[in-house]
């Protein structure tokens, strides 16, 4: 069930307002779009459809919210989360072939936010070109730190 099939102009509200990783990922608008990465995951991916159902399944769904937080763990560096996870053996290989696509999605989602015909002057050019940098500055600046934090777990710890 595609739950955000009624929400118009999303990525539109994903860039604005973010001053940190921290407000990214826990803002409501990450939320959605990682829900609607998940909804193409399941019709599209189907190697990213078993892995979301494998560690995100809920009662015949896939709890996406769950995917926000546990970035937020991660590139907290908390690894509560990450912790229960990775009793599974595989994964911390299969969360980032995950993150790859997802990063690939999103920067093709904010790559075509910006029409430069459905806009009448250039500063507003120039002010939506800001607003997907610092965007994306943010969220290259989560990316790498949660991947560094990934890869420098040592799984023996593990609990």
């Amino acid at each position: 069930m595609n739950i955000t099939s009624n929400i118009n102009n999303w990525d539109g509200y994903l860039v604005k307002k973010y001053n940190s990783v921290k407000e990214m990922l826990l803002n409501r608008n990450f939320f959605t779009h990682t829900i609607r990465f998940c909804n193409k995951c399941e019709q599209e991916k189907p190697h990213l459809k078993l892995f979301l159902y494998k560690y995100f399944g809920h009662d015949g769904y896939i709890d996406s919210c769950k995917i926000p937080l546990l970035l937020f763990d991660i590139y907290s560096n908390n690894r509560l989360i990450l912790e229960y996870y990775l009793k599974e053996k595989n994964f911390k290989n299969e969360l980032i072939v995950f993150l790859n696509e997802f990063y690939n999605w999103t920067i093709e989602v904010i790559s075509k936010r910006i029409n430069l015909t459905n806009y009448s002057s250039i500063n507003e050019i120039l002010f939506e070109i800001k607003i997907n940098q610092k965007f994306l500055i943010i969220f290259h600046n989560m990316l790498s730190h949660v991947l560094k934090n990934i890869l420098n777990f040592n799984e023996n710890e593990v609990k």
